[in-house]
């Protein structure tokens, strides 16, 4: 799960929308 996470984070700072991706890990 470290490497999904590391990936997501990345994924997070590179896209605009913050508040999405979030929304989208907590679902």
């Amino acid at each position: 799960l470290n490497e999904v996470q590391t990936r997501f984070e990345v994924a997070i700072s590179e896209m605009p929308n913050k508040i999405d991706c979030n929304e989208y890990i907590n679902q």
